[in-house]
């Protein structure tokens, strides 16, 4: 069945959100490493991690317009590297945008258990290093190559920019609110030096 495309300056816009939270979340996964070579280089006896640091990237990405005579876009695509996943494999989510903990099935036997465990303590980094302000979601990809991020914001943000909508409609104001109280700790936070949230809930309380 195929799909109508959007007008052209519309879907302009909306290639042009997307190409924006693909940028803030690679500025926001490279300031994750930075920390860790910083931290590193000023403590001499940091304990070592609690497994090799995984090396998580996001794909190259592009925006690629077609325009006519009035140069106003056409069509527009964001064009993205190529993940290559072996045919035995399959493509995988680690954390989605509803929730700052790792997805159900990804328990301590599940061989992407410990990515995903990095990826939750990337989360709360970025979470204090912005004070409160921004963080990526959604982690999905394959190896260590991740792609269609999401990135959830402080509602206030969006005040701050008059109403304006930020990152699209993944950035759940209510799951932003949720973070502090719902994220688990991990042995990746405590090696990053993160504290726990000082209001977390307990098993089975709700918002």
């Amino acid at each position: 069945m195929l799909q109508a495309r959007f007008q052209g300056s519309y879907e302009f816009k909306r290639i042009c959100t997307e190409a924006n939270i693909h940028f803030w979340a690679c500025v926001l996964m490279q300031m994750v490493y930075t920390f860790i070579e910083s931290r590193h280089a000023a403590e001499s006896e940091l304990s070592p991690a609690p497994a090799n640091i995984p090396q998580f990237c996001y794909v190259a990405a592009a925006v690629c317009t077609t325009a006519k005579d009035n140069l106003v876009p056409y069509h527009s695509f964001m064009i993205e590297e190529r993940i290559a996943i072996p045919e035995d494999a399959h493509f995988i989510k680690w954390i989605h945008n509803g929730s700052p903990n790792p997805v159900a099935s990804i328990d301590q036997n599940h061989p992407e258990y410990d990515k995903a465990q990095f990826l939750s303590a990337a989360q709360h980094l970025q979470y204090v290093k912005t004070r409160g302000s921004a963080y990526v979601a959604d982690f999905q990809g394959y190896g260590y190559q991740l792609t269609d991020a999401q990135i959830m914001t402080s509602p206030d943000l969006a005040d701050q920019a008059g109403g304006k909508e930020l990152f699209g409609n993944g950035n759940v104001p209510s799951a932003f609110d949720k973070f502090p109280h719902l994220h688990i700790c991990n042995h990746w936070c405590h090696w990053l030096g993160l504290e726990p949230f000082p209001h977390n809930l307990e098993e089975g309380e709700t918002l």
